[in-house]
């Protein structure tokens, strides 16, 4: 998934989703359009990303890290959880700033078929972290409500 993103590679990228998958967020800050319901509105959302952020000559990209990932599997599905952290260079003039870009934490639902494992489901949780008595903007409700 990040390699997939942070090479720009659509065709990869599409390969990694079941047909029916959905992509939801607790805060759009890519602006993907989510929630995302479907493998072919799930890769136009982020083919728009990617449009507006190309990866050029300029030095400009992001790098995309993914930490302590849990798993439980469950037959013909597993349900991940994952930390992430991305990691931007952007020209400023004459200088590269370099520096994180977001946290967050992948709540992921796999299922097996189409020729292996694909994302079923995709919840992309940014920091802050939701809590109790916090209020933050929030796109869509968390899919356990």
């Amino acid at each position: 998934y990040v390699l997939a993103i942070d090479d720009r590679d659509i065709d990869r990228f599409a390969a990694l989703w079941a047909a029916e998958a959905v992509v939801r967020v607790n805060r759009d800050r890519a602006g993907l359009g989510a929630p995302l319901h479907g493998r072919e509105a799930i890769v136009a959302g982020y083919a728009g990303w990617f449009e507006r952020h190309p990866q050029d000559d300029s030095g400009s990209f992001m790098r995309h890290f993914c930490t302590n990932p849990r798993f439980e599997p469950d037959g013909d599905e597993v349900r991940g959880e994952t930390a992430m952290l991305s990691i931007a260079q952007r020209r400023d003039g004459d200088r590269l700033r370099i520096g994180p870009s977001q946290t967050g934490v992948y709540k992921d639902r796999f299922v097996r078929g189409e020729g292996g494992w694909r994302f079923a489901e995709r919840l992309i949780a940014w920091d802050p972290p939701q809590r109790e008595g916090v209020s933050l903007p929030v796109d869509v409700p968390p899919p356990d409500a």
